[in-house]
């Protein structure tokens, strides 16, 4: 293109030839240059480097296994921790607008309520009278009625009483069918809503389950609707049924067993809201006057007691991360002392310590990645096993698992600890005395060396006593999250 400009100009072929090659110069260079800008190279590089660590961490078999295990151990542990932590705390309830949904607790000023329960008739109240709801429900949580299996005859299902407001305080809709009508809240009506738990197991998933006619308690009842999983909420649920008013025990105002979940308006505040329904409290018959109702997001309700003991453990399996960090970059450190005279040799023919840094990253980074995946899997198999025994009984804890949030997170911590534990033998490259090390052909370790050595066994022994703390701590924590799961339960049964 250059040539033909120059003949463009005037210039002969031959002048403006001689002309573009002394203007560009030596080709071969330029070549190389453009494909540098290309990216071509830093691509040839970091698979030279990939090669290359394959090879050394496969020459070093003994410490590539030793690392690999010690990195999935921590890794595992904290991912594992973190599927917990995600589902139980952080994950939003699946609902619509979860953050103006809340559960209204009573407090009579007489004392002997089970955690905050409601009555019929106060429900009743707070139903025609409030005016901060959108949408106000009462639910019996957990009762059991007999069920004639046709596969193994009479078994007994877990059933929760709705009000006609509860599914759509909730927004949630039904998956097949419709939900309860008016009429159908009343004594004498016969219709039953299946959970899709319920709906799978014993069905297993018929689509033609509409109209089908069950018995339950010795009575024929016809199934209207299948609802969505519901695995936050009431998990272990079997039968959705309707919650009759019609009946004596709702009608007392001093039994008080039904748990009411509302959903504000927009622009109500929590604050206002508990003024509005403490003061229909307060008008009640037989209510004292410092009678209150206490409103509670209802994700902090499901949870209860267990989010500082977990966030306790989270800490703590850290914290085993870290101290698996120092003692891998302390192997990290004594192997790179043996490599002084490699690391020379390289330097000498002319190496940067840009370019062996790279090379330490990158064999760093292939154990982080081996040992990630392992913890992947690692984690995968506790959680398998904690689910098939269910020995935890969290709240929210059928939703725990490794999803893509916690594979993000353990890719996260992967890079984390490669950082954390490559950084000591990395620092050291630009401190080799070349001349001394190629003069001598030994290895030696110098001053800074041994203060990183000792540093980091420092730390070794800090996090290490820390954690012996923090376990004393835990020791008093787990009785705490035992007891608010046993809180939890009874609240439910």
């Amino acid at each position: 293109m250059a040539v033909q400009d120059r003949i463009e100009s005037g210039e002969s072929s031959r002048e403006a030839q001689e002309s573009v090659h002394r203007e560009f110069g030596n080709i071969g260079l330029v070549k190389e240059i453009t494909r540098e800008m290309w990216g071509w190279s830093s691509v040839e590089r970091l698979k030279q480097d990939l090669h290359y660590a394959a090879r050394v961490l496969r020459k070093n078999a003994g410490f590539t296994i030793a690392a690999v295990f010690m990195l999935a151990g921590g890794i595992g542990a904290n991912t594992a921790m973190f599927s917990i932590v995600h589902a139980v705390l952080l994950r939003p309830l699946p609902f619509q607008n979860p953050e103006r949904l809340f559960v209204a607790l009573e407090d009579t000023g007489f004392g002997g309520s089970l955690a905050g329960a409601v009555s019929g008739p106060d429900f009743a109240d707070y139903h025609e009278q409030n005016r901060s709801f959108e949408q106000i429900s009462a639910v019996i949580p957990y009762f059991t009625e007999t069920f004639q299996s046709s596969k193994v005859g009479p078994v007994v299902v877990h059933c929760a009483g709705v009000s006609p407001e509860f599914f759509p305080a909730l927004g949630v809709k039904p998956l097949l069918g419709r939900l309860y009508e008016p009429r159908e809240y009343h004594a004498g009506e016969a219709s039953v809503i299946l959970s899709y738990r319920f709906w799978q197991k014993e069905f297993g998933g018929d689509p033609n389950i509409i109209g089908r006619i069950l018995s339950f308690n010795q009575g024929a009842n016809t199934v209207v609707g299948v609802m969505p999983p519901m695995p936050d909420l009431f998990p272990e649920t079997d039968v959705w049924q309707s919650l009759i008013p019609d009946f004596d025990f709702m009608k007392w105002r001093n039994n008080k067993f039904l748990t009411v979940i509302g959903r504000l308006k927009p622009g109500v505040t929590p604050r206002q809201a508990e003024q509005d329904l403490s003061g229909i409290l307060r008008r009640a018959p037989g209510a004292g006057s410092n009678a209150s109702v206490n409103l509670v997001p209802l994700k902090e309700y499901l949870v209860g007691g267990v989010e500082k003991p977990l966030r306790l453990l989270m800490t703590a399996v850290v914290l085993v991360l870290i101290i698996t960090c120092a003692n891998l970059a302390n192997l990290l450190l004594a192997r790179a002392n043996s490599r002084q005279v490699e690391i020379a040799v390289r330097q000498g023919l002319g190496a940067s310590s840009g370019r062996i840094l790279r090379q330490f990253l990158t064999e760093n980074g292939v154990l982080g990645l081996i040992g990630g995946a392992l913890g992947i899997g690692l984690a995968s198999a506790g959680m398998i096993a904690l689910l098939s025994q269910n020995e935890a009984n969290l709240p929210r804890g059928t939703t725990i698992g490794i999803d893509i949030p916690v594979c993000l997170f353990t890719i996260a911590i992967s890079f984390g600890a490669v950082l954390l534990f490559g950084w000591a033998p990395a620092a050291g490259i630009g401190r080799i005395n070349l001349n001394r090390v190629l003069r001598t052909g030994r290895s030696e370790v110098g001053r800074g060396g041994k203060h990183g050595l000792r540093l980091l066994v420092i730390s070794e022994i800090a996090g290490s006593v820390v954690l012996l703390a923090a376990a004393g701590v835990w020791y008093t924590a787990s009785g705490k999250l035992l007891m608010s799961i046993l809180v939890l339960n009874r609240r439910n049964y």
